[in-house]
């Protein structure tokens, strides 16, 4: 876990004789990458700038935005170091309001952002304040994590004297003596370029989550799908990108690894099947 020294760890029960709760909770599927590190990274824009890189850490306990990005998004944090998120949206289709969080740039994040091992740039860590509204399922076999929202009421995330328990804190010369230190090995390693974020483009289908067909489910209003006259029941058989090669696919995972390369104005060629008659049909992806 990345925040090791403020790591959390929440038991939730029910209490006996209690009745099942058998609402329907919202449920979302949230893209991630894995990266060098094999850190579990998701998307998200925060207040509506990004998108941003954010590491599920479900060791941390809150969630984290590094200062340089708190600066960008207009976040101004408090003498405590706390500030406010006025949107998150975090790609999927969550999308959270004022959602507290620490702004700060730990010396992991920082020393991984400094040589570059973790391929990406990553802009912080959403933790126990944001995961604890939701029963996070991660299948390292699946391209998305699943994210149902939760009945419990999240205890607030304690701070760092109720943690200490009137122990002595960490003095700032001891915080800085491990950042220098790290910067340093750092510096031995040598500088290494990270990947360049790059909005993904918005093509606006969904695709139902099965094995054996890539069927298309909805198509979103007023999308470039919807312009280009794709519609619900479509069988995705291929993907071309531009003047590429085309891609076959058969199911909703293979849909999605050709569409996450997609960027905003590229030309994309769906051959589709719809009923007995196939089809090719051009979409201009638009912004993501």
């Amino acid at each position: 876990m990345l925040i090791s020294t403020l790591c959390l760890h929440l038991l939730l029960s029910s209490k006996s004789g209690q009745v099942a709760d058998t609402t329907v909770k919202p449920q979302y599927k949230i893209p991630y990458i894995l990266s060098d590190t094999q850190h579990v990274v998701v998307r998200a824009k925060v207040n509506s700038k990004g998108p941003f890189h954010f590491v599920v850490d479900s060791g941390a306990p809150d969630m984290f935005l590094s200062t340089e990005a708190a600066k960008v998004c207009g976040i101004n944090p408090n003498k405590f170091g706390q500030g406010k998120v006025a949107k998150l949206e975090i790609e999927g289709g969550l999308v959270l309001s004022d959602i507290g969080c620490a702004v700060d740039s730990p010396f992991q994040l920082t020393t991984m952002n400094r040589i570059g091992v973790a391929g990406t740039k990553l802009d912080g860590v959403l933790g126990y304040r944001v995961l604890s509204k939701f029963i996070v399922e991660i299948d390292l076999n699946k391209r998305y994590l699943t994210w149902t929202k939760s009945s419990n009421i999240p205890i607030p995330p304690a701070r760092l004297a109720e943690l200490l328990a009137g122990r002595p804190a960490p003095s700032e010369k001891d915080v800085d003596e491990m950042a220098a230190f790290a910067s340093f090995a750092a510096s031995l390693v040598g500088d290494k370029p990270l990947s360049k974020k790059v909005m993904r483009g918005y093509i606006g289908i969904h695709i139902k989550d099965a094995d054996s067909t890539a069927v298309i489910s909805t198509v979103a209003h007023g999308s470039p799908a919807e312009s280009s006259g794709l519609k619900p029941g479509d069988i995705i058989a291929g993907i071309r990108v531009g003047e590429g090669d085309r891609e076959d696919v058969t199911n909703y995972l293979q849909v999605l690894k050709q569409v996450e390369r997609i960027q905003s104005g590229d030309n994309v060629l769906f051959y589709l099947q719809r009923g007995t008659e196939p089809k090719k049909l051009w979409v201009t992806a638009g912004k993501g």
